[in-house]
């Protein structure tokens, strides 16, 4: 089996558009692409700037997974904001709260309580996001969490990939 899946070269050239001795595999897998995306607002004006004087590609969009009406916003909840409706909003925001909260409780056997200010990391977890800075000053955290005035809850969600990690930390749910 060749590089290209049995395909010639000049099959590969001529599907890809390019020609000459360098094979480009970013602008081949635009050239296939339907939709491309960069991951910030930076990365999509940048990889627009990068891309941009090469024909046949995608229209290169800016996406973040927390920005992305499509997938993840809560119409009633920007409705009632646009509304002004505090009340709609307060509730529906309580409401989406306490639906977290039950599948965290699913989840890991932990009951939250919706009226307490809740820290969450729930992401991919690498050392170069810094996930220690929460407790680096440990007496400043030992203090919030000891707070009984306004108490604290944080619920720290793993999904580790071994190469980002400096030491191995398993897969896991974790409320504090």
């Amino acid at each position: 089996m060749s590089f290209f899946y049995g395909h010639s070269i000049s099959e590969v050239q001529k599907l890809t558009e390019m020609d000459g001795a360098t094979f480009n595999h970013s602008l081949a897998a635009l050239r296939f692409a339907r939709k491309a995306n960069g991951v910030s607002k930076l990365h999509g004006e940048v990889s627009r700037k990068m891309w941009g004087s090469y024909p046949n590609i995608p229209e290169i969009r800016s996406i973040t997974n927390a920005q992305n009406w499509n997938y993840w916003a809560d119409k009633k909840l920007f409705r009632f904001m646009e509304e002004a409706d505090n009340l709609g909003f307060d509730d529906r925001k309580r409401y989406l709260k306490k639906r977290a909260f039950e599948i965290v409780a699913d989840q890991t056997g932990k009951l939250l309580d919706p009226d307490v200010l809740t820290i969450v990391w729930a992401r991919r977890f690498a050392a170069y996001k810094r996930p220690e800075l929460i407790t680096r000053n440990l007496r400043r955290f030992d203090a919030l969490m000891r707070n009984a005035d306004q108490p604290i809850q944080i619920i720290w969600q793993v999904s580790r990939i071994p190469w980002t990690m400096a030491r191995s930390v398993s897969s896991t749910n974790w409320c504090i």
